[in-house]
């Protein structure tokens, strides 16, 4: 999840219905708010990640200009990928005016051979740029403006976030904002940046 300025930009869909066939069995992952095709993460060639891996933080560092936090997910992606890392990058100002932080993350996807999709799940009003390479959610009287740095011949879309059976719950009001990727030589790096500002109203 993602909250800025007292606005939540990247949600959690949260729980489904307790009661649906197989839930805290069998088709628990079937189910889209039980995987990860509907959360604020990487999916690879359409494929769940494994629910029983463990993920770790394998680098910290907290310096004057900012801080870097890098997860390895590899594990995640079993027979995807041959390694799946996600780096989060809080850039600070020399003051604390909050308008003045900025974010990055950036995914380095290796040994892949399916398409990569970058997902954030989101309530916001989105406008996506002419050119597909940036764009401004405003919600609440803020706006937080994305562009994609990275790869060079792909853009944000949006799709939505409805659920494949109509018993789940439809996720009115929610879209999910995407990137994406062909793998190139086995692989991928996805790099969004993230701009807050006051929003226009």
């Amino acid at each position: 999840m993602l909250d800025y300025a007292g606005v939540c930009w990247a949600s959690d869909l949260g729980a489904d219905d307790y009661n649906m066939p197989g839930y805290f069995g069998a088709q628990r992952f079937d189910y889209y708010r039980n995987n990860n095709r509907s959360h604020n993460t990487l999916v690879i060639g359409d494929k769940i990640q494994d629910p029983k891996a463990v993920c770790n933080i394998v680098e910290f560092k907290s310096e004057e200009g900012g801080v870097t936090a890098v997860c390895d997910m590899t594990a995640a992606y079993p027979g995807q990928a041959t390694s799946v890392k996600r780096t989060v990058r809080l850039i600070k100002s020399g003051n604390d005016d909050f308008f003045d932080h900025k974010f990055c993350i950036i995914d380095k996807i290796e040994g892949v051979e399916e398409p990569v999709r970058w997902g954030m799940v989101t309530r916001a009003d989105e406008t996506i740029l002419s050119d597909g390479r940036g764009a401004k959610l405003n919600r609440s009287g803020k706006e937080l403006r994305l562009l994609l740095l990275s790869p060079n011949n792909a853009k944000f879309e949006v799709i939505p976030t409805t659920p494949p059976t109509e018993k789940e719950n439809q996720n009115q009001g929610y879209k999910m904002l995407t990137v994406f990727a062909e793998p190139i030589d086995g692989r991928v790096n996805i790099s969004v940046f993230f701009v807050p500002r006051e929003g226009e109203n």
